[in-house]
């Protein structure tokens, strides 16, 4: 379903957003039902005879809409097949007319769409039927215990309001005009035009079941028609008695999919669950000798062989802009518009360019792991009649390491500048632990393009605790330890993402010399002034107190900051383990 979905949203990527949603449900009093049904039968005995009649049905109203156009000439259309509980099928149908038949004018609407009950006088049977199948409840206040009500509240908004006009595109919808006038008696309540759902006369006249029509411009429907990916399939909670007492219920609790009876009917009479105008072709996007293989028990060998002979759609088309001048004008997603893949191999295509619908395999950059690949969809976006990986990693004949570098010198990437500002900001009033972790949560969250640019350009702050009596190259490596600790709990380490590899073991900082820590300490304690001193002082009280009524500074003098940072070194030598906390944001 995953898979569908992904594919009904390139086709509307091409053309534009859609504009009608029509739902289509069965009837099963229609008369080719009742009048096919045997002595003592009901439409509940015959699924085979409701689901046929549905199907011829649901193609005859396709073919309205997507051949005759009675609502407007069709350019694409997406459909999903789904059962009610009670077990009639109905087809959620989304359709993208062409750029004259659009609705932009209320006049528009409202020539195909009503929202009004019909006069029983004027027009009888469309009366009849708008009242049978289009009327929403009864719910609302006045019936709480309604199956909409979620709580005090209908989930669908009705009854809607009364309006004299169309409001033209509310989060994608149009508002309906809906008059006061004609009411109806429907199932024990008297309703009016408050509770009538969209509708088209000439649809519903002519197919008189419930055939709910909405102008919509929201790509929302889409994730609506195949909800079921994040929904899951129907179930039922069944709990098993034995007598009057209840058996173990953990043991007797079953998780299973409803089938419905119409349901495994349809399927087994092969019919489509889901249909679309246009045919989709998925491009996959690998690395070098990374293309997916199936396995079979038993048949791993011949797997692998077959493997190495077969070139995916991706090395086809390398090879095909090595001997085809034409191709190599044309980008992978649109390689499928003029040529034919059979037989691993690209074709000219002849027809039918016109239907097809291209779509690589998305690529979730949050999978660090997969960095390489995501670089290389968004190469394969932008460069056309590409011969080799190696050619899409050279920019201005210089071959890249990485396809990331080549995104970066092709300037298909944001630079760091937010990152930079991030960590300068951050190295202003953070310990160097603390950046340490900031800098690992830019690299594993954001991913940034130039991750040793920003190492070499904060390396000195985020290893100044470990700087000390040390050469600067022992106090990075430890630094470098730090961070890959961070990572590897992301799944990362330093190597993967391109900083230096620490060396040696990630051993405990050695204690610090008291005496000389002592001594510095006090040193620069008597440098500080009088106000200097006053604001240390109570900094460190409120340290060493947790009673201290005042823990929060504000206003303190940056040029303070800057001391304080080395003082700190001589409580770490107590084995204080608080930092000192700051709030800078009045220090601007």
């Amino acid at each position: 379903m995953r898979e569908r979905c992904a594919d009904a949203m390139p086709i509307f990527g091409k053309y534009g957003a859609l504009d009608l949603f029509i739902t289509f449900t069965a009837n099963p009093k229609w008369p080719e039902i009742r009048e096919n049904l045997r002595p003592s039968e009901h439409t509940t005995d015959r699924p085979d005879l409701l689901v046929r009649v549905f199907n011829l049905k649901l193609k005859s109203l396709m073919e309205d809409l997507a051949v005759h156009g009675v609502l407007g000439k069709s350019i694409a259309h997406v459909y999903t097949i789904e059962f009610q509980k009670h077990g009639l099928p109905h087809a959620h149908i989304l359709i993208l007319l062409r750029a004259d038949d659009k609705f932009s004018t209320s006049e528009h609407i409202d020539k195909f769409v009503c929202v009004e009950i019909p006069s029983s006088i004027e027009n009888p049977r469309l009366h009849d039927i708008v009242t049978k199948c289009l009327m929403h409840g009864p719910c609302g206040i006045e019936t709480p215990g309604a199956p909409c009500m979620e709580p005090i509240q209908c989930k669908k908004m009705f009854p809607r309001e009364f309006r004299t006009e169309i409001t033209m595109n509310v989060s994608g919808h149009p508002l309906y005009r809906r008059r006061p006038g004609d009411t109806a008696f429907v199932r024990g309540r008297e309703m009016d035009n408050r509770f009538v759902v969209p509708y088209n006369p000439y649809l519903l006249l002519k197919y008189n079941a419930h055939i709910n029509v909405e102008v919509c411009t929201s790509l929302s429907a889409v994730k609506y028609v195949y909800k079921y990916i994040n929904k899951g399939f129907d179930c039922t909670n069944m709990v098993l008695t034995a007598g009057q007492v209840q058996d173990n219920e953990i043991a007797n609790y079953i998780d299973a999919r409803y089938v419905s009876a119409p349901e495994a009917m349809w399927r087994l009479l092969g019919s489509y669950m889901h249909d679309r105008s246009h045919a989709v072709m998925r491009l996959p996007v690998h690395l070098r000798n990374q293309k997916r293989v199936t396995f079979k028990d038993g048949h791993e060998e011949e797997a692998l062989e077959a493997a190495r002979s077969r070139q995916t759609m991706l090395e086809s088309w390398f090879q095909l802009n090595q001997s085809d001048p034409d191709a190599q004008t044309l980008l992978y997603t649109d390689i499928s518009y003029n040529y034919v893949y059979d037989r691993n191999n690209w074709k000219r295509r002849k027809r039918g360019g016109n239907k097809i619908v291209a779509r690589m395999y998305v690529v979730n950059i949050v999978n660090i792991k997969d960095a390489e690949r995501f670089y290389l969809r968004m190469l394969l976006l932008h460069v056309p009649g590409a011969t080799s990986f190696k050619f899409l990693r050279t920019v201005d004949n210089v071959i890249f390491d990485t396809f990331k570098q080549a995104v970066f010198h092709r300037h298909l990437l944001n630079s760091d500048e937010e990152w930079d500002h991030c960590l300068h900001d951050a190295s202003t009033y953070q310990m160097p632990k603390q950046l340490r972790q900031t800098f690992a949560f830019i690299l594993y969250f954001c991913n940034p393009t130039n991750v040793l640019e920003l190492w070499n350009k904060y390396s000195i702050e985020m290893s100044l605790d470990y700087l000390r009596n040390k050469i600067e190259a022992a106090s990075w490596n430890l630094a470098l330890h730090d961070i890959n600790a961070i990572l590897e709990q992301h799944g990362l380490s330093c190597a993967s993402i391109g900083l230096p590899v620490p060396t040696g073991n990630a051993i405990e900082v050695q204690p610090y010399n008291q005496d000389e820590e002592r001594e510095e300490a006090e040193q620069r304690i008597s440098s500080l002034n009088r106000e200097q001193l006053a604001a240390f002082e109570t900094i460190t009280r409120a340290i060493e107190n947790n009673n201290e009524n005042d823990r929060h500074f504000w206003g303190m003098a940056l040029e303070v900051l800057a001391k304080l940072f080395s003082i700190q070194q001589y409580y770490l030598s107590f084995g204080v383990k608080e930092t000192f906390h700051f709030h800078l944001q009045q220090l601007a």
